[in-house]
């Protein structure tokens, strides 16, 4: 998300805020109630709400039979670097884990469908595990390079032409027990350059 589309959504929950506000010292019940009361009051109120969404989504995950459906992406950015054979792709994964307890995990990364037939492969399983998230809304930063050979008979040209900016790359957390498939489309943080 760029900084402009930030700032407006700012202004424009500043201006609600203040609309509403306004809303409630005309209200015939908070006529005689000190105002400043009432701003404290909303100012509570928002922070009580933020903190419940987290307890609850926390509540919920620890319910669930899959521990690792509480880790989600909260930030993802993939550089690409293309020399004549070989492409490397460097990771980084910011992983948010809303669970209540330590997990161990692997990590398979899935290549864009329109990537998929210059390496002749679906995937490739990061070679550094496990990971661990600790739960608790802590955040995890993984960051990995990986270095890829182009397939037989691809040049670096046909890599190009086939590469946009709205590439997904999916990334599948995985244990014994359980896996979670989470999508990247931060189209903003995508990078190509070539060697």
């Amino acid at each position: 998300m760029n900084n402009g589309v930030i700032y407006l959504s700012a202004v424009v929950v500043i201006i609600l805020f203040i609309i509403a506000i306004k809303g409630l010292f005309n209200l015939e019940r908070f006529k005689h109630t000190n105002k400043l009361l009432i701003i404290i009051g909303a100012f509570l109120l928002i922070s009580v709400m933020g903190s419940s969404i987290d307890i609850i989504r926390t509540s919920y995950y620890w319910v669930r039979a899959n521990p690792l459906s509480s880790v989600d992406l909260e930030k993802a950015n993939t550089e690409k670097r293309i020399d004549e054979k070989e492409v490397t792709l460097t990771l980084n994964l910011e992983l948010i884990d809303y669970g209540t307890s330590k997990q161990e995990f692997k990590i398979r990364m899935y290549f864009p469908e329109e990537w998929q037939v210059f390496f002749e492969k679906e995937y490739y399983d990061l070679e550094r595990p496990p990971y661990f998230t600790y739960g608790h809304r802590n955040v995890n930063d993984i960051q990995e390079e990986i270095s890829l050979k182009l397939a037989e008979g691809i040049s670096v040209d046909d890599l190009v032409e086939n590469s946009s900016d709205q590439m997904t790359f999916k990334y599948k957390l995985y244990d014994d027990e359980s896996e979670v498939l989470i999508k990247d489309y931060s189209l903003e943080d995508f990078a190509l350059t070539l060697w």
